[in-house]
């Protein structure tokens, strides 16, 4: 657990912890370099993450990573992501100032954002090639799979 979840409240941590977005597969001996890579990110707030040992290969973690949706906003306004306004059939770039305004993000949308955002702050690649990640892959949205039943 991080020291910067301490300032979260218990309903807030529950809200996080309900809806992951990301996962990373690290190997056991390199954690601290991914801890270092997503360190700017932990720090500038929006991003949590937890830890767990992986049952079939004990040398190997699990990062759960877990985004605010005002991080998702704010990056998606950054990056100029489309949206579709809710009232209207058409696309705009999205505005934080006028998030009430648009529909949320869908499911690949809020994987671009997550992605993009990781690169601007580390290069997965390298971490791939140099073997700290072992794999890693988007957690789809529950809300989305309740929406469909």
């Amino acid at each position: 657990m991080l020291s910067s979840t301490k300032r979260l409240s218990k309903k807030q941590k529950l809200a996080f912890y309900q809806d992951p977005d990301y996962c990373f597969i690290v190997q056991a001996e390199y954690i601290s370099t991914m801890r270092e890579a997503l360190y700017p990110l932990l720090k500038s707030g929006g991003i949590f993450y937890s830890t767990y040992v992986r049952k079939d290969a004990v040398d190997e973690l699990i990062l759960v990573i877990y985004v605010d949706d005002i991080l998702l906003d704010v990056m998606g306004e950054i990056l100029k992501v489309k949206c579709r306004l809710s009232s209207h059939r058409c696309l705009l770039d999205f505005k934080c100032y006028a998030s009430d305004l648009f529909e949320q993000f869908d499911n690949r949308q809020t994987q671009s954002i997550i992605l993009q955002t990781f690169n601007m702050q580390f290069v997965s690649g390298y971490l791939v090639k140099s073997k700290v990640i072992k794999e890693h892959f988007p957690i789809h949205s529950r809300e989305e799979e309740r929406n469909k039943i």
